[in-house]
């Protein structure tokens, strides 16, 4: 849905020599954007203003401390606002995608020790950034959170063109609007990890939790004795769209070995990786304890070409693991028979799994949608073909 709409972003700066007279460097922006996290949200900004001071700490050491406030809003598809959110009817959807106030005090810094931006052969870097919202930085009640996360990499050569590297991703989010007494952070602070630099062996975001949406042929409809209805998968149910919903811990690992190629050094590198990582989230709005899962590790083999433009990287990571489980959704269109009109989001269970019965009354659908079971897992051929994400970037993983 979101996914095909236009992303941009136009913008002013205007920075200063100096703030008082000091070692810190003040810049003042003003902006408008559309942005978008694939497959998980749309985030419009109207109108943002920054105002942010950065410094030199030391050699290869930037530090920045800053402040944003945005009006805008942040679009989800109606079965993520169901399942992460607990916002399942059209009034609670409106509710917390309407034009809203967001505050964000921020702090970052950085050391950078590497030989090479580009193609480092030794060195390292780490980073970490802190970023909270709330009533007291002027944010909407509804807009708070607190958020850390880090990031870390060291390379080291091994030979003349052998390169052994490292990388260690981290977040951890807390605060959020209260809702059935937990707390949940928007949707665009939310943490995912999945693609071309991050765990390979998924495609973009797809690591961690998922929701599915399934089209009106995947299920059957019974009427049960006290005409209420139920609607169940096929087994052989696939769903036609994967809706990564995002989480509040997250957990990235990647090792690689970069290989010059002995006759083009200059164009070609060979990456065999090896990545591993998860994303946890509540196990359902309003518990404190997180849905803990082991993490995937997904093997494979890149080949990246050192373009004019920078080095473009092909990669093929290895998943051996089965989809993993979620609720199911229908998204009924407003003519779709049975269903009553206001296109309706219906939960549908797999077989086997206790289903949520519903009602049409007075045209309208009736079901307690946010009670979905996360037990859909939908099949996966065994080949070892089908078991390959493939991703393109441009730019090294990391």
């Amino acid at each position: 849905m979101f996914s095909s709409r236009l992303n941009y972003y136009a913008g002013a700066t205007v920075r200063r020599p100096t703030l008082f007279g000091g070692h810190w460097v003040p810049a003042y922006s003003a902006y408008t954007e559309r942005r978008s996290e694939w497959k998980a949200y749309l985030r419009t900004t109207y109108l943002g203003l920054d105002a942010s001071a950065a410094r030199q700490l030391g050699q290869g050491l930037p530090a920045r401390l800053g402040y944003t406030l945005e009006y805008g809003r942040t679009e989800a598809e109606p079965a993520y606002l169901c399942y992460a959110l607990s916002r399942c009817n059209e009034d609670e959807r409106a509710e917390v995608q309407r034009n809203l106030r967001l505050a964000i005090v921020s702090a970052s810094i950085q050391k950078n020790a590497l030989d090479n931006q580009i193609a480092p052969r030794s060195g390292y870097v780490i980073g970490t950034e802190v970023r909270g919202a709330g009533t007291i930085t002027g944010s909407d009640p509804s807009q708070s959170f607190a958020k850390v996360t880090l990031d870390a990499a060291v390379f080291r050569a091994a030979t003349a063109r052998t390169v052994f590297s490292l990388r260690v991703r981290g977040g951890l989010i807390g605060g959020g609007e209260t809702s059935n007494a937990g707390h949940l952070p928007p949707p665009q602070e939310r943490l995912y990890a999945g693609g071309a630099t991050s765990v390979r062996g998924f495609a973009q975001n797809e690591l961690g939790p998922l929701v599915y949406l399934v089209d009106g042929n995947s299920f059957n409809v019974s009427t049960l004795p006290d005409s209420s209805m139920i609607a169940v998968l096929k087994p052989d149910a696939q769903p036609i769209r994967k809706v990564p919903t995002g989480g509040n811990r997250l957990l990235v690992l990647n090792a690689e070995l970069r290989l010059r190629d002995p006759f083009f050094p200059e164009l070609l590198e060979y990456v065999p990786f090896v990545d591993a990582g998860q994303v946890w989230a509540p196990r359902s709005v309003g518990s404190s304890s997180l849905n803990v899962k082991r993490l995937s590790v997904t093997p494979g083999l890149g080949i990246a070409y050192f373009s004019p433009i920078g080095p473009i990287q092909f990669n093929m990571g290895y998943n051996p693991q089965a989809s993993p489980a979620g609720p199911a959704y229908f998204a009924a269109p407003s003519d779709f028979p049975g269903f009553g009109g206001g296109s309706p989001l219906v939960c549908v269970t797999p077989p086997g799994t206790t289903p949520v019965p519903f009602r049409v009354v007075g045209g309208k659908l009736s079901q307690n949608t946010a009670s979905c079971p996360s037990e859909y897992s939908p099949p996966r051929a065994a080949n070892f073909w089908n078991r390959l994400t493939k991703t393109l970037s441009i730019g090294t993983s990391f």
